[in-house]
């Protein structure tokens, strides 16, 4: 009689068992009333959790193997199932941030691991599909920094301009320029890239303004910042890297229709109207 107690004891308490099936009802819910995907990925996860615990008491509260055996492995089922649905919501919440929207899985799976199978696949083939064509609602923009360098004789303000070497442009005058490195500043890239296709070094930059009218670069999207810098004469210049040539232009002859790459005319046009201000 004693043994027969001791054992009555130690088994876990029905009414635990009645709250977590409580508890899978309201979850069921307050998944189905989310839109969220890192919030239902959070239930989600809570919910395989609380399927795996009422697997592991399931059998701890006696009757027939062949109740329980269907029950435990149902909900073991249904807890992978979460587990991997959690996954997808986390993935669907880090993927809106960038702009990919994708579908709900829920509907598609139902609590069926064929259902899941076939929402993985389509979601590979979408995947796949953007990722070839490109999604319009993802714009990756590059960053580069321009110099417009002032100089002037008798009086009368130059701009530094270089030959382009290279395409877009190539053979075409343009300010000197290029792409900003990771973890560079802008005002870094634009003095090293003057020092670069120049020969210059200068000391004091100060910002013309950010340019990102698109279509301003026939290779993609392009952001550029410009620097304007000034001299008090003329230094001779020393083409390198992406220049073929560099020349001090009159800025009469730039603002009067002098054919320059991308929108540089229209950087210079700004830098001067800044000088003029200054002045």
């Amino acid at each position: 009689m004693a043994a027969a107690q001791t054992t009555r004891k130690s088994r876990p308490d029905t009414a635990e068992f009645d709250r977590l099936t409580e508890q899978e009802q309201r979850l069921s819910e307050e998944v189905h009333s989310t839109a969220n995907a890192a919030a239902r990925a959070e239930l989600y996860a809570r919910g395989s959790e609380l399927l795996d615990r009422l697997a592991d008491l399931r059998p701890t509260l006696g009757g027939r193997t062949r109740d329980i055996a269907p029950y435990v492995a149902e909900r073991r089922n249904t807890a992978r199932l979460f587990r991997t649905v959690a996954e997808i919501e986390t993935s669907r919440a880090q993927l809106a941030a960038h702009g990919w929207y994708l579908p709900d899985p829920v509907p598609a799976i139902r609590g069926d691991v064929q259902g899941l199978a076939d929402y993985l696949l389509a979601l590979h083939t979408s995947v796949a599909t953007r990722a070839a064509a490109g999604d319009a609602r993802t714009e990756h923009a590059r960053l580069t920094a321009d110099v417009v360098a002032l100089g002037y004789r008798h009086g009368r303000p130059h701009v530094l301009l270089i030959e382009r070497g290279w395409p877009p442009h190539e053979g075409q005058l343009a300010l000197p320029g290029g792409h900003v490195d990771p973890g560079e500043p802008t005002w870094a890239a634009a003095r090293r890239e003057l020092q670069e296709e120049t020969g210059l070094t200068v000391g004091e930059l100060r910002q013309v303004g950010v340019y990102s009218e698109p279509g301003r670069d026939p290779r993609g999207r392009y952001v550029t910042t410009a620097y304007l810098t000034q001299f008090d004469t003329l230094p001779e210049p020393t083409a390198g890297d992406d220049a073929r040539a560099a020349r001090w232009v009159p800025v009469n002859e730039v603002l009067s229709g002098e054919r320059m790459a991308f929108d540089h005319a229209v950087i210079v046009r700004g830098a001067v109207r800044l000088t003029d201000q200054r002045s």
